[in-house]
């Protein structure tokens, strides 16, 4: 069963792909809204060209909220960080480090955008957990990707730009990935962590497909917070940072009353700058950056009893596509900032069981500072 999440104006929005484009197929949605539940049964029917017939679909609705101005790419480089959060802004990367990550955030930040409300629903049927990365080679068995650690933090500031993965399914099977950024969550007990989710059920006759965009704050926020008011399409370009710090300020352990949280579809032209998430008693003590694909965890309405999902088929993907940064607490601008791919790195290929003898579900690699991802099977 897929698990649809709608819009502020109550839309849902889903991908299916039919096996025989000559048969309709039907699927029933489950429907659960304050005023009540209800069935509705869709039927559907493929064609490769429009006609009368087959008109072609709808245009996506533009998205809606508080328009961001653009701006020069003078006040860009010269806005301090409390000038950029105020004014709804996402924090730069290092344009030394990571000259692509920059002028990918010079294009976000000099072009008008859409601030919309994130709207976040608690989504208890969903966890993205914590890492367990056995060393020689380094292996998990949901995580894959990159860890950075060691002497180059503590880290109050990740980031990434990526290109949402289009997922497939295995037959008659629900079948799941996120695609994160986020700080610590590896043999410790706090997690701050946000990105997008790619699932994919097949029902037999045709295969359905789900994206998302979330966040969550472990441990004590257990479960996914759905970002209900960003689109989240395949093949969409997202920008994504994570950081720990004060209400307006810059990133800061010492000052880590928030998980603060910019989400920003590229593709769309709409974002949710800034989510601030209350800390509470989670205590982020910064020990890693990661940049990560994930099989999550599924879990009964209540958020209990979860169990590792099917990993969806991505394939073979460039995801985390330059030179991803991280930046350590307290830096000033343009100081801290430590590229994901080098000293203090290194990779996590995803098993079955966690050691280097389970079937492979997922490996990584990085070339040039791009993090490639292997999809080699389910489960």
């Amino acid at each position: 069963m897929a698990r649809l999440f709608a819009d502020h104006d109550g839309n849902a929005r889903f991908f299916v792909t039919p096996k025989d484009s000559s048969e309709t197929t039907r699927l029933t949605v489950h429907c659960e809204a304050p005023g009540g539940v209800t069935d509705q049964t869709v039927e559907l029917r493929a064609s490769k060209t429009s006609n009368s017939e087959y008109p072609p679909p709808p245009a996506l609705p533009s998205p809606v909220g508080q328009v961001r101005r653009a701006l020069s790419r003078d006040e860009a480089a010269n806005m301090s960080d409390e000038e950029l959060i105020k004014g709804g802004y996402p924090l730069p990367p290092d344009e030394r480090l990571s000259p692509n990550e920059y002028e990918i955030w010079l294009r976000d930040v000099t072009s008008q955008r859409v601030a919309v409300n994130p709207g976040l629903l608690v989504n208890r049927f969903t966890r993205h957990d914590y890492g367990n990365t056995r060393n020689g080679p380094a292996t998990s068995n949901n995580w894959s990707g990159v860890e950075l650690r060691g002497s180059s933090g503590p880290f109050a500031w990740v980031s990434a730009w990526w290109t949402v993965p289009t997922v497939t399914g295995e037959s008659k099977t629900q079948t799941n990935s996120s695609t994160w950024v986020g700080i610590d969550g590896d043999g410790t007990t706090d997690l701050a962590q946000a990105g997008t989710e790619q699932d994919a059920f097949d029902t037999g006759s045709a295969t359905v497909t789900t994206y998302r965009a979330w966040t969550e704050l472990l441990p004590n926020q257990p479960t996914e917070s759905v970002l209900t008011g960003v689109s989240i399409n395949p093949g969409d370009q997202v920008f994504t940072e994570v950081w720990i710090g004060p209400a307006g300020g810059s990133p800061s352990l010492t000052s880590a009353f928030f998980m603060v949280v910019c989400l920003e579809n590229l593709t769309s032209s709409a974002g949710a700058c800034f989510n601030y998430t209350p800390v509470g008693s989670t205590i982020i003590g910064g020990s890693e950056a990661e940049w990560i694909m994930e099989r999550p965890g599924q879990c009964d309405s209540n958020g209990n009893n979860c169990t590792l999902s099917d990993l969806a088929n991505f394939g073979n993907v460039p995801v985390f596509t330059t030179n991803v940064l991280a930046r350590r607490s307290n830096s000033g601008r343009h100081q801290g900032y430590v590229g994901c791919c080098g000293t203090g790195s290194f990779l996590i290929n995803m098993t079955s069981d966690g050691t280097a003898t389970g079937t492979t579900l997922d490996t990584t690699n990085t070339t040039g500072g791009t993090i490639n991802f292997q999809w080699s099977a389910f489960h």
